[in-house]
């Protein structure tokens, strides 16, 4: 398993954390992008994945082997962190320590157990039918879905506009998962610095281009030595770093795009083996899967603000009314996949049947 440098880490309440993977500031218009891995009950993906402005990807219950999940439910499963009174509305009343009326075998026998052993007990019930129904032979894409109310999701986020998801997410009438999965996210994000990018450079979650500082040295001597022509020293530095770990650019972005899609169904696994095999099978493939090219992206440089399309760089989507240049849901940003070929499909054709 590859051991990854986060830039900080928030364990929150209730299993929730939210971890810094990349945080990169503009140099042309002080916009940030940042990349956060989190862990979270799989039970509040449907409302993270409304928040439109994210590019992410996720942990699937398809791709989880069935013993990995029952072992996580009956160790560990997701438990209320707000046990809250049932009230009209979507919001829960104050929290109650009711006993809970349990009924069980034929003879439809009853007893009472505390709220915590009571979902306790439901998860396990959970995890025998899982168990049941894997023995049976029956593929994960199924037993898994018998558990998600007990299990726990691991997920990447990048985004260049995240203030609405914390205005919404952060406040009393949120969920209290949701809640407490954002207030990590956002001390996160407060404990962080930056790291401007300019022309050329590459936001990369994943992609650690740290080297000693001998080497730093001696690339330091060569900016001096090269600073002139059309790109920047920024540029010259961060090509360089990655050379002296034996990469180009073109390959970090690869390593970190099969690193975000790997975190949808496996250990983070950065070998070149693997790194060709993910990336290929997602992007390269006839029908390709994108969303883990969405993170890496690259500072907008020429002008953040131009109407006029001729002067748009590639990878460039829209102007907002604004007069803000977009790729796709990043603002002053160039998000990697929009300079994929054929990213999307603009008009499907039913194959022969």
């Amino acid at each position: 398993m590859t051991e990854i440098k986060y830039k900080s880490e928030v364990v929150g309440n209730g299993g929730i954390s939210a971890r810094i993977v990349a945080h990169s500031k503009s140099a042309y218009s002080d916009t940030e992008v940042v990349t956060w891995e989190y862990e979270a009950p799989k039970c509040i993906l449907a409302e993270l994945n409304t928040h439109r402005m994210f590019s992410r990807n996720a942990q699937s219950s398809r791709a989880v082997p069935v013993k990995k999940v029952i072992e996580q439910i009956r160790n560990n499963p997701v438990t209320p962190i707000h046990w809250g009174s049932n009230q009209a509305g979507m919001v829960a009343g104050e929290e109650i320590e009711e006993r809970v009326e349990m009924w069980e075998g034929r003879d439809a026998c009853s007893y009472t157990l505390n709220r915590e052993d009571a979902w306790y007990h439901t998860a396990c019930l959970s995890a025998d039918a899982m168990e049941a129904f894997d023995k049976a032979g029956y593929h994960k894409q199924i037993v898994n879905r018998i558990g998600e109310a007990f299990t726990f999701v691991r997920g990447v986020i990048t985004a260049t506009e995240f203030d609405n998801f914390f205005h919404l997410r952060i406040h009393p009438a949120a969920d209290p998962f949701i809640q407490e999965l954002a207030r990590c996210m956002w001390e996160a994000y407060q404990q962080s610095e930056p790291t401007i990018l300019y022309e050329g450079e590459w936001h990369l979650p994943y992609v650690d281009i740290s080297i000693p500082w001998e080497e730093m040295g001696k690339i330091e001597a060569a900016i001096r030595e090269h600073l002139s022509g059309r790109y920047g020293k920024r540029l010259v530095r961060q090509e360089l770093m990655l050379k002296a770990k034996g990469l180009t650019i073109e390959r970090a972005k690869q390593i970190s795009a099969a690193a975000c899609a790997q975190v949808s169904f496996r250990k983070l696994d950065l070998s070149d083996e693997t790194v060709d095999r993910v990336y290929s099978r997602l992007v390269d493939d006839e029908t390709p899967h994108a969303s883990c090219v969405e993170h890496q992206a690259t500072p907008i440089w020429g002008c953040t603000h131009v109407d006029e399309r001729r002067c748009w760089e590639d990878g460039v989507t829209h102007l907002d009314k604004d007069g803000n240049l977009w790729s796709g849901n990043f603002k002053h940003w160039i998000q990697n996949r929009k300079l994929i070929p054929n990213e999307v499909c603009l008009k499907y054709v039913e194959k022969n049947k």
